[in-house]
């Protein structure tokens, strides 16, 4: 996470244009933009984090995942499925290197669903527990599940306005 953090933030040099900078990351885009908040201060003026995989160990690794670590029989997979699994498989221990939420300083929208059997609820409960030195909204959507921004467009949209009008 923290080499891609690294190789995005170069954009940033590119449309530097004085205007406010609002990141959204939606399941491991909320990641990365969490470890972009805390490596690079100041690269937003704030953030929306959506079905984020944030607390190392909270969230869904499928039982076909074990078998496609596997020699020889990894390779029965497409590689997309492959590159998938290694990065799930990573996902606990480079969350565990994501130490720094109290440099995280801006106002941050957390959106959950609280049926989201892939990334937890637990870990939006994390993040605002974590998030020591932000302004942060968390709402939690009864009933809704993992891809938010494609069964809730509106909803999505409307909360963030109204995060973004306080």
């Amino acid at each position: 996470m923290e080499k891609q953090a690294a190789l995005i933030r170069p954009l940033f040099n590119q449309i530097d244009n004085g205007k406010p900078v609002t990141l959204i990351g939606s399941s491991y885009g909320g990641t990365i933009v969490a470890r972009l908040l805390m490596d690079y201060p100041g690269i937003a003026d704030r953030a929306v984090l959506l079905s984020a995989s944030l607390k190392p160990g909270a969230e869904k690794v499928y039982g076909i995942s074990h078998l496609m670590k596997t020699p020889i029989i990894k390779y029965i997979f497409p590689k997309f499925l492959r590159l998938a699994t290694y990065e799930k498989f990573s996902h606990k221990e480079e969350l565990e290197k994501m130490i720094c939420w109290e440099d995280i300083q801006i106002p941050v929208l957390i959106i959950q669903g609280d049926a989201d059997d892939l990334i937890y609820p637990e870990n939006a409960h994390y993040a605002k527990e974590k998030l020591i030195n932000a302004l942060v909204d968390m709402i939690i959507l009864p009933g809704r599940g993992h891809a938010l921004q494609f069964s809730e467009p509106a909803t999505i949209k409307q909360l963030f306005w109204e995060a973004a009008a306080k």
